[in-house]
């Protein structure tokens, strides 16, 4: 009910295999609930198919809705395996910040992760998990969020489309050279990118960079690749107090068609200090492959 969550708590070592199309589901629109599943290295627990030979999104997935027991719910040392059913997830999160935890969630049909659109913030911890074999991005968050993604190895990247609080930082993106697959923050998340490790890239490279406002000082580094700025990005805090956005010698930052920085509101304040050197300059430049002027 609404008062108190009922918990289904899943031992060490425990194996479910879901029939097709099928899934687990915790809290309702109407009904509290929680999900402890912890495993340990030596004894995970799965979440896999009954199918002797699975396919990528033959079973749903587990479902954390809003009324999930965040601070109880967690999914730790646990092998979730060929759900997504329909472009979906395994793992979804409608409106609900359990913590994720030293799992291995692969063979997706869609996301690893997803994060949905909802009144409460999307903001789970999502923390030395590995991702393999899923057809989209590992972990896809939409909405305004404050998860924090930490010491993961992703295959394809994550990517936020909400202005946040969110940080993802020491985690190793494998074969980083697919325009379809580059991270995508909001402008506070920036400042955490160069803590993490980017292995294989090449021309496609890029960490994109979503609309929003910067609050508070900010150091946008150099990762030996460019950035791609996708829509305005505004450095502004208050009328009393300024945030500051630092630019790293060699950075470059291509920006979208009508995408633009923006140093201070009309309210706020704000400050930018770009110092480049004649070896490393900052490039500020379109995003276009054959760029006009003023485009």
């Amino acid at each position: 009910d609404l008062t108190a969550a009922a918990t289904l708590t899943i031992g060490a070592g425990t194996t479910l295999r879901f029939a097709a199309a099928s899934s687990l589901s915790i809290g309702a629109t109407s009904a509290r609930g929680a999900l402890v599943a912890v495993g340990t290295p030596s004894q995970p627990i799965s979440f896999v198919s009954s199918a002797v030979t699975p396919t990528p999104g033959i079973w749903s997935g587990i479902t954390f809705n809003s009324l999930t027991e965040d601070a109880t719910s967690r999914l730790e040392h646990c092998l979730v395996s060929h759900g997504g059913i329909a472009s979906g997830a395994p793992v979804r999160l409608f409106g609900a910040s359990p913590t994720i935890k030293s799992c291995t969630i692969q063979n997706s049909a869609g996301r690893g992760v997803q994060g949905s659109i909802s009144t409460d913030l999307v903001s789970p911890l999502i923390q030395n998990n590995q991702f393999l074999g899923n057809a989209l991005f590992d972990v896809e968050i939409s909405s305004a969020s404050a998860a924090v993604v930490t010491g993961n190895t992703f295959q394809h990247a994550v990517t936020f489309d909400t202005d946040g609080t969110h940080a993802v930082t020491n985690n190793t993106f494998q074969n980083y050279n697919n325009a379809a697959f580059n991270a995508r923050v909001a402008p506070g998340a920036v400042a955490g990118m160069n803590t993490n490790t980017f292995q294989g890239t090449g021309a496609a490279s890029r960490v994109e960079i979503i609309s929003g406002t910067l609050v508070n000082d900010a150091l946008w580094s150099d990762l030996a690749f460019p950035y791609s700025v996708l829509g305005n990005v505004t450095v502004a805090k208050d009328a009393a107090s300024s945030s500051t956005l630092t630019i790293q010698a060699g950075t470059t930052l291509p920006f979208a068609s009508a995408a633009g920085l923006f140093i201070g509101t009309a309210p706020a304040r704000g400050g930018l200090l770009a110092v480049g050197v004649p070896a490393d300059p900052i490039v500020f430049t379109s995003s276009s492959a054959t760029p006009a002027p003023g485009q």
